[in-house]
């Protein structure tokens, strides 16, 4: 064969398979996630936070592509996201909301669909009674009330407590639960008052809380009304201890309260910072964001990757990854991780103490 002829017809081939190669890649089937969280509103911090973790993950995984819709944590709105999300971009795989009145919706709009949804760090007691299609990443509300009564009473060995909570579901049910676990104590709360609005309904409650003169006061509420109780409990003189929960979680609190929030323990998603999974994600963190990773940004990363590991190992379907997330362990920032029969996962809530203005975990 003619030297030229050959060299010309391996040319031709090689350019050949190079157009293969990049029409299969440009042709490869791109699987998107939908993420349902609150990216402006009262608590967007919960959502941003979320956010970053969430892009972390995602940045790793070149053939999954994340789609975000903003609830503004207002039902409807999360809603309409999901109906976006699935209707418009055809998605079958969730993530959201970060807030339980969204999350509650959305997981019914979820089972109907038989589409699986996993919760990042929603806490709501029935998140889990929504259908075998959904899952949910972090200890529902009830783990809350028996983690902080426990610290009450065995770490902290306090007896006179008092309790102030805001009218909410959320308020609600933690509230609720503390007062059933601190019996097992043999611990009746000093009092139990609640709030509509923490901007004008604390005046009477601080009153009561300073003739009371308890030891602790559990406070169950988002950051923006944590800050207020804490500063104005103590312009008024209140000086007991307090504890909250995962509603406070947010730099916002100490820019809020300032010094009054100094020593203030709430419960919160457990982290084990010296796991190799927790040193890589930081990692990835600290090169993308030039900071460290928060409590919401890592439970974010691994409800992502979670919900990534799940469909990357089966067909694909909505069924058959519905079916990994109750057969198959998952990596996380507290071990090996399985969810039970009932699509909630397996751990219990840590306590946090604010100390010089920075988050650190007590137990």
């Amino acid at each position: 064969m003619n030297k030229k002829i050959f060299i010309t017809i391996g040319v031709i081939a090689v350019i050949a398979i190079g157009v293969f190669v990049y029409l299969n890649k440009s042709n490869k089937q791109v699987t998107k996630v939908g993420v349902i969280a609150p990216l402006t509103g009262q608590v967007a911090t919960y959502g941003q936070d979320l956010k970053k973790g969430i892009d972390v993950a995602f940045d790793e995984e070149p053939d999954f592509k994340v789609f975000y819709q903003d609830s503004k944590a207002q039902a409807n709105t999360g809603l309409n996201a999901m109906h976006q999300l699935r209707n418009v971009e055809g998605i079958n795989y969730f993530v959201g909301d970060a807030t339980t009145t969204v999350s509650l919706l959305i997981a019914e709009e979820a089972q109907k669909n038989k589409t699986p949804l996993l919760v990042p760090i929603a806490s709501g007691n029935d998140i889990k009674t929504k259908g075998d299609y959904i899952f949910q990443d972090c200890p529902r509300n009830e783990k809350q009330s028996i983690a902080a009564a426990k610290f009450i009473a065995e770490n902290l060995k306090l007896k006179k407590v008092g309790i102030i909570y805001q009218q909410i579901s959320y308020g609600v049910e933690l509230s609720d639960k503390l007062v059933s676990e601190l019996k097992k104590y043999g611990i009746e709360p000093l009092f139990n008052e609640s709030f509509q609005d923490a901007k004008t309904g604390l005046k009477n409650i601080i009153v009561k809380a300073k003739e009371a003169q308890p030891e602790i006061i559990f406070i169950p509420m988002e950051y923006e009304s944590a800050a207020l109780v804490l500063k104005q409990c103590r312009e008024q003189g209140v000086t007991c201890y307090f504890i909250g929960t995962d509603g406070a979680y947010s730099e916002k609190l100490v820019e809020l309260a300032g010094k009054a929030a100094e020593g203030f323990y709430f419960t919160m998603f457990p982290l084990n910072t010296n796991s190799e999974y927790y040193k890589e994600f930081e990692t990835k963190f600290k090169a993308k964001y030039n900071a460290l990773p928060n409590v919401f940004s890592c439970y974010g990363y691994e409800s992502a990757r979670n919900m990534i590991t799940a469909i990357k190992n089966t067909d694909g379907s909505p069924e058959t990854v519905k079916d990994y997330f109750y057969n198959n362990e998952f990596d996380s920032f507290t071990g090996k991780l399985k969810f039970d029969e009932m699509g909630e996962v397996i751990r219990d809530f840590g306590i946090i103490k604010v100390i010089n203005g920075n988050f650190i975990f007590e137990k």
